[in-house]
C-alpha cells in the first residue's frame, strides 16, 4: 500500500509540473485587412489593387480562400481565423483594404499571430 501511495505521489507532483496550456486572451484588434501572402512578398501591397497589378488581387485572393490579416498601424500583422474566414472569407472580401476593428480570441498559429471570431465593425475607409 505504501508503494501505490509513493507511486500516486509521484503522479502528483509529475502533473503538478506540467506546463499549464496556454489559454487564448480575447482582445480588441484595430488595421487594415490585407492579404497577407501579397503583403509578405510588397509591404506596399495593403490595398485592394497593388501596386503593378491594376486589378483587385486582395479580394481576388481573398475569395480564393487565401489568408487575410490585420495590419496595425504598429505594423504588426494577425491571421484573421475562425468564422470570419470560413467560406473562404465570404465576410472578409467585401472589407479587403478597409480598417476593421475585430474582437476575439488572439492566439498563435505556426508562429504568426491569430484572432479568431466571428463578426468585424467597419473602420475608415480603404486606403488609395
Amino acid at each position: 500500500m505504501s508503494r501505490a501511495i509513493g507511486l500516486g505521489a509521484i503522479t502528483l507532483c509529475a502533473l503538478l509540473a506540467m506546463p499549464a496550456p496556454v489559454a487564448a486572451a480575447g482582445e480588441t484588434i484595430t488595421g487594415q485587412l490585407i492579404d497577407i501572402a501579397c503583403y509578405m512578398l510588397d509591404k506596399a501591397n495593403t490595398t485592394p489593387t497593388h501596386v503593378g497589378r491594376g486589378y483587385a488581387c486582395a479580394q481576388a485572393c481573398a475569395k480564393e480562400g487565401f489568408q487575410v490579416g490585420v495590419l496595425t498601424s504598429g505594423g504588426k500583422v494577425y491571421e484573421v481565423i475562425g468564422g470570419l474566414a470560413s467560406n473562404k472569407n465570404a465576410q472578409l472580401v467585401p472589407h479587403m483594404g478597409h480598417t476593421v476593428t475585430i474582437a476575439g480570441e488572439v492566439g498563435n498559429k505556426d508562429g504568426f499571430a491569430t484572432i479568431s471570431a466571428d463578426s468585424l465593425t467597419m473602420g475608415s475607409s480603404r486606403r488609395k
